[in-house]
């Protein structure tokens, strides 16, 4: 399904019900752990999928980090993270619809000239809302409102502003203590956020690179300007219009 590029959405659903029937059949063991109603009974092949993918479970094996990895809480689990996400699109609608991010933006944006202010303006906003917002989440879906105008308005593709805000408000989400992601970071492996990010090479060096590209013009692409060319006897991709 990823090969045929269908939808995400689609192909995870399909991939989380077929290796759900694929488990009644290939671990009867571990799905005698889940039903009540024992693997003779026809009860089984309808609990048991619909426990995994909903609900906590509890498998217990002689491993115990395996107990850790296998024993979920599944979508119940993943609550909080939804109405989060809900929040922040909502709290991003209220401040687009009030004009305050207009306002922000305009702003900033007298004092983008080219392509590299724009990047790092957005990579330093990313950043300031990790630092400010405390949440990941928040941080992209508010820096991505406030600049997907300047983007466009630019002819740069959104990709440039997906790259940008990758770089800098999911990556340095971590390196700060009070952030969500720092938070559970820390929390998972038991050392302070302060005292394992000198170590986040990757995370400290993307925005500076991100930066680095825009000045030199490396994969900045407009549209109705080709993404690459090839000798007269390959394909060359077809423009944006």
């Amino acid at each position: 399904m990823m090969y045929k590029k269908i939808s995400p959405f689609l192909t995870l659903f399909v991939s989380a019900i077929f290796g759900a029937i694929l488990a009644l059949f290939l671990q009867p063991e571990v799905i005698s752990q889940i039903s009540p109603y024992g693997m003779d009974s026809a009860y089984t092949y309808l609990y048991a999928p619909l426990k995994m993918l909903s609900s906590p479970i509890s498998i217990e094996t002689s491993n115990d980090m395996l107990n850790g990895i296998i024993n979920t809480k599944g979508m119940s689990g993943m609550l909080n993270t939804i109405w989060l996400i809900l929040c922040v699109v909502i709290f991003g609608g209220v401040i687009e619809a009030g004009g305050y991010i207009a306002t922000v933006t305009e702003k900033m944006t007298k004092y983008i000239k080219h392509t590299t202010s724009l990047v790092a303006s957005t990579i330093g906003t990313c950043i300031f809302c990790n630092m400010t917002l405390s949440d990941q989440y928040m941080s992209i879906i508010i820096s991505g409102k406030m600049f997907a105008k300047a983007y466009r308005e630019g002819g740069y593709e959104p990709r440039l502003l997906s790259r940008s805000i990758e770089d800098s408000a999911t990556v340095t989400s971590v390196l700060i203590p009070w952030n969500t992601c720092g938070v559970v970071q820390s929390s998972v492996l038991g050392i302070p956020t302060l005292l394992y990010a000198p170590y986040c090479i990757f995370n400290i060096i993307s925005p500076v690179f991100s930066i680095i590209c825009a000045a030199i013009g490396y994969k900045i692409y407009k549209f109705g300007k080709p993404l690459y060319s090839k000798n007269n006897n390959r394909k060359t991709r077809q423009t944006y219009q």
